[in-house]
């Protein structure tokens, strides 16, 4: 059998957003806490780009957590998404301000969310 490489960009098939111009290659750094890194990142034949955080409301971490968020990067914008709060509990305005609070420090531009109150859809654009 043949070696087929299946990378459809190194077979000539597709380019990458940065190769075909669509999208500018990320340069940007996250630092948070005295910790940076790169949104994205090569090591050998491996691209590594961060996308996630899972944010939990809690005082201390490895304590019961009373809600859970996670937060999403898309070309370099911070969606809040999947916020579960425990039955009873509310999303305060403490809440939204520690979640602009930390998308601030991680120099996130700008942060999208999505509410439905009453069936009617809230998109909210906040920049940090």
């Amino acid at each position: 059998m043949a070696n087929v490489d299946l990378n459809p960009v190194r077979a000539g098939i597709a380019t990458t957003p940065e190769q075909d111009g669509t999208r500018p290659p990320v340069t940007s750094t996250i630092s948070i806490k005295g910790i940076t890194m790169e949104y994205l990142t090569q090591e050998g034949d491996w691209c590594f780009e961060v996308k996630q955080v899972q944010a939990r409301r809690v005082s201390e971490y490895g304590k019961p957590y009373t809600g859970s968020a996670l937060l999403t990067v898309t070309d370099g914008v911070l969606h809040v998404e999947s916020l579960i709060l425990k039955e009873g509990d509310t999303f305060s305005r403490k809440d939204y301000k520690n979640i602009i609070k930390y998308a601030s420090d991680a120099k996130f531009p700008k942060i999208e969310t999505r509410r439905y109150k009453s069936g009617v859809i809230l998109d909210k654009e906040v920049y940090s």
